[in-house]
């Protein structure tokens, strides 16, 4: 999978789930807890319920998870869909990203320590970047080599 294609499907995993929590609780109200003298206590539940709190641990796991990672999100790390398309058809991600930072070709060329002519071979496709020069287009844009090889 390209870092293009997990951009886009972070995008579609984004969705509304009812609350495990809340499931976990109901659940829990249905419980009967056993206990005898000198033994462990145990609860007992029926199969179902039980399958169904298993599923509820499961999908609170899953959201603290998801949480997490929302809390590492930066909307500016990922090229928004229009630019997603782009790349899919082909497009320069050298240009998709310099664009998505707003940066002239001028701009990106003397941060990156490259001739504007060479930017745009690059972003033309008539020259593959260079190890240093990729190196130092990342840097320049402020993201990964991955993130700028096409997929």
């Amino acid at each position: 999978m390209t870092h293009v294609t997990r951009h886009v499907a972070f995008y579609r995993s984004r969705t509304k789930a009812r609350a495990p929590e809340r499931r976990l609780a109901e659940i829990a109200e249905g419980l009967d807890p056993v206990s005898e003298a000198g033994a462990a206590d145990l609860v007992v539940m029926r199969r179902d319920a039980y399958d169904a709190l298993v599923r509820a641990a499961e999908d609170a796991s899953d959201l603290a998870a998801s949480r997490a990672v929302r809390a590492r999100y930066r909307p500016e790390d990922y090229l928004p869909a229009a630019l997603v398309e782009r790349a899919l058809a082909g497009d320069s991600p050298v240009r998709l990203w310099r664009e998505h930072r707003g940066l002239s070709a001028r701009a990106l060329a003397r941060k990156a320590g490259l001739s504007p002519a060479y930017l745009s071979e690059i972003e033309t496709g008539r020259k593959a970047p260079g190890a240093r020069a990729l190196k130092a287009l990342a840097a320049a844009l402020g993201v990964g080599l991955d993130d700028l090889v096409a997929p």
